[in-house]
């Protein structure tokens, strides 16, 4: 009978412990991907800003060859 409801103890004390430890890792887990999804958002807002950035870059430079091509035919006409 001793051996039995200590048996019967053990086997609750490992049920206790294991659903703390689950969870835990469960809480780890939606942490890091928290975290991960954050980091993931800002490297696309930094993406974007860059994308941005670029395409204002390439339409100045556009619109500054436009001018001089426009004052070189100014001046030889």
């Amino acid at each position: 009978m001793a051996q039995q409801a200590k048996n019967q103890q053990q086997e609750i004390l490992a049920e206790l412990y294991k659903v703390p430890r689950e969870s835990q890792y469960d809480e780890e887990r939606q942490r890091r991907r928290a975290e991960l999804e954050e980091k993931l958002m800002e490297d696309n807002e930094r993406r974007a800003q860059a994308s941005e950035a670029a395409r204002r870059a390439r339409e100045e430079f556009t619109v500054e060859m436009r001018y001089r091509e426009q004052q070189q035919k100014t001046t030889t006409a």
